[in-house]
């Protein structure tokens, strides 16, 4: 009787693989999209909120300031606001030497002392849409380094063309260590899943660090009951509030990408997760059917895996879970080469593993309440 249950189980488990597995690879393939003249830039505010940013700034704002997006008569289509929200490093001097330099360049400022009307980084990013003189907008991070120098141009082509949420892909550098190796893999991974979900109809997150939307939708989200009891999550709660299958984009081409460093801690990067994972306790009912399945399907794997060997099920390991999980896996690798990232078969199916507990690990913070603080 056990073994029967295995079998009905396992087949089950391995429908759900295959399905994922094909989603993946036919909804979160990159669609290469052709590039706006140069002469048909829209006006563009690209906001940036910075706290203690000096060396980030230093290295990647001129990057964002020098993007190749120009008007017809050879300036800048663009803004950048900056929001210096209380920083107490160096920032202010450097970007009042910037803003000098850069006149589409503009800083907004606040205080330690000023009151905020909302949570974290919410604040600033509400100060930099009220200072920002563009309709359309591309979010960023201070410490994210666009891929080059059409960065901008591609973010921007789907709102020229009337989308509302652009949304890109915000990887992480590579460097050593088998951290890193999982932070990578993990970005991808969640870029994989809101891609393709968006693609049949089921957008529900995207990254603040490579976002572009537009006023009137920010103004939307701003209404949704979580905007001020949350210190993040302002771009998976535009998603929840203002995305469908008509008025979302994905940027995946490789132009359009921008990169970071990554947590150098397991502590730091759990802390960093944990504020992004508090969002998903607002998902509408809809938006939680697919990324839930998905992340139950790999959950219910393992513990088969684990049965099935202790009951000696040779059939039911290789031709219901060996093989559904392995053509997972190289559907991932597939996508990450096809994303430029360097990536293997084999570190794909450990991270198969680190996935699993680092579902379980964060899996009680999408109900509990979250620290009201951002860094």
């Amino acid at each position: 009787m056990i073994e029967v249950g295995l079998w009905c189980c396992s087949l089950l488990v391995t429908a759900s693989l295959f399905f994922f597995a094909l989603l993946f690879l036919f909804m979160a393939w990159p669609r290469h999209r052709q590039q706006q003249g140069l002469h048909q830039q829209i006006p563009i505010s690209v906001l940036i909120c910075a706290h203690n940013e000096e060396e980030n700034l230093r290295r990647f704002l001129p990057e964002i300031l020098t993007q190749d997006y120009v008007a017809a008569d050879g300036r800048p289509a663009f803004e950048v606001v900056v929001v210096n929200d209380a920083s107490s490093d160096a920032s202010t001097q450097l970007l009042a030497t910037m803003a000098q330099e850069y006149a589409h360049l503009q800083v907004v400022t606040v205080a330690p002392d000023e009151v905020r009307v909302f949570p974290g980084k919410k604040f600033a990013l509400s100060k930099a849409i009220a200072a920002a003189h563009h309709e359309q907008l591309v979010c960023t991070d201070a410490d994210c380094r666009p891929a080059g120098k059409k960065w901008l141009q591609t973010m921007a082509a789907p709102l020229a063309e009337g989308k509302e949420i652009v949304a890109g892909y915000g990887g992480f550098f590579e460097e050593k260590g088998l951290l890193n190796a999982f932070i990578r893999h993990e970005t991808l991974n969640t870029f994989f899943q809101y891609s393709a979900f968006a693609r049949v109809g089921f957008p529900y997150m995207a990254v603040g660090r490579n976002l572009a939307t537009t006023k009137t939708a920010f103004l939307k989200a701003r209404n949704h009951p979580a905007w001020k009891l949350l210190p993040s999550g302002d771009d998976d709660l535009l998603v929840q509030t203002v995305a469908t299958s008509r008025n979302m984009a994905l940027a995946d081409q490789p132009e359009a990408f921008c990169f970071s460093e990554s947590k150098k801690t397991l502590h730091d990067y759990l802390a960093q997760k944990r504020r992004h994972v508090s969002t998903a306790k607002f998902y509408t009912g809809r938006s939680r059917i697919l990324p839930g399945l998905y992340a139950l399907s790999q959950g219910c794997w393992w513990l088969l895996l684990l049965l099935a060997i202790g009951f000696r099920m040779a059939g039911v390991i290789w031709l219901f879970l060996i093989l559904p999980m392995l053509l997972l896996c190289c559907v991932q690798f597939t996508l990450s080469r096809k994303m430029q990232a360097r990536s293997s078969m084999l570190s794909w199916l450990l991270f198969a593993l680190g996935w699993l507990l680092y579902n379980a690990v964060l899996a009680p913070y999408m109900l509990w309440k979250t620290k009201q603080g951002w860094t």
